[in-house]
């Protein structure tokens, strides 16, 4: 391409753009123009993460409130791990915002309120051995129910990282557990022949 050709000058126009803006999309009669944020804030792994704020902000207010590269709630990024409130994992359905909510609040402290079921340390020829998991009885943080197992268990990608997860009541072993969450999770995703 010559130097004086028509489309490198237009070329260069579209780089002078990404450089000085953010997110630009341009149509036939209309472009979408937005700024670059005035903040971005990551973690070693290059995820967006901020404890105390938002990990993406944007002059006008806006921006996202982000640990680990998971979205959470302003509650969970702006409460210190010592205020943190259990009704907010009580009440929290996704299981990353969770997670991030144990990693904050401390999963030794979470633990500690319940009552190891039975442990990885119990099997020997399992798969899931390597993930550490346990059964927990979690029943003490909820003041509805007897018996509340979850299971406990190490993340085999990011290993600092642990997931507490609610199991059926009826699951007294933790390979009850693991068989009842590995039979609930094919329930929830059923292969579907298109052929």
């Amino acid at each position: 391409m010559l130097p004086n050709d028509k489309n490198f000058e237009i070329f260069d126009i579209w780089y002078d753009l990404a450089c000085s803006c953010g997110w630009c999309y341009a149509f036939e009669n209309i472009v979408f123009v937005c700024e670059k944020p005035c903040e971005l804030n990551i973690n070693l792994e290059g995820q967006l993460h901020k404890d105390g704020g938002m990990a993406l902000k944007y002059s006008d207010g806006y921006g996202l409130y982000m640990l680990n590269g998971v979205r959470v709630p302003e509650y969970l990024v702006k409460t210190p791990e010592s205020e943190l409130s259990l009704d907010f994992f009580k009440k929290e359905q996704n299981a990353d915002v969770r997670a991030e909510f144990i990693r904050k609040y401390g999963i030794s402290r979470m633990v500690k309120m319940g009552k190891v079921i039975d442990s990885y340390k119990n099997y020997k020829d399992k798969w899931w051995v390597k993930s550490e998991y346990e059964l927990i009885d979690m029943a003490s943080i909820f003041s509805s129910v007897d018996y509340a197992p979850h299971i406990l268990m190490r993340n085999q990608t990011l290993k600092d990282l642990f997931h507490l997860e609610g199991v059926d009541p009826k699951c007294k072993t933790l390979q009850e557990a693991i068989d009842w969450r590995e039979n609930n999770r094919n329930e929830r995703y059923k292969i579907i022949s298109i052929s």
